[in-house]
């Protein structure tokens, strides 16, 4: 077991977040409510695995460029296991109430 990496606990949500579509360092910070320091170990921790990327580009309205993060093909490979894992947390929280 200690050759498996740590996952940062909100990397579902974020993973599940970007494959509706791209978005900003500032969009998912406020849709997800975590910290600047979170969402920055997250997203370092999925751009080492090469399963998101970003980009200067347009998630929406704004005043000028931003960097916008994708997942790339590699991280879409995730969504099954990603989706099974957040179907287990609610299956975990129903039972517990």
């Amino acid at each position: 077991m200690s050759n498996l990496r740590k996952i940062p606990v909100h990397t579902p949500i974020i993973v599940m977040g970007l494959a509706e579509g791209p978005a900003s360092f500032g969009q998912m910070l406020k849709r997800y409510s975590i910290s600047p320091s979170t969402l920055s170990k997250i997203l370092k921790f999925l751009r080492s695995g090469r399963c998101i990327k970003h980009s200067t580009g347009d998630p929406g309205k704004w005043d000028g460029p931003r960097k916008v993060y994708n997942l790339t093909p590699k991280g879409r490979r995730l969504l099954p296991a990603v989706q099974r894992i957040l179907e287990t947390e609610k299956a975990i929280s129903d039972i517990i109430g």
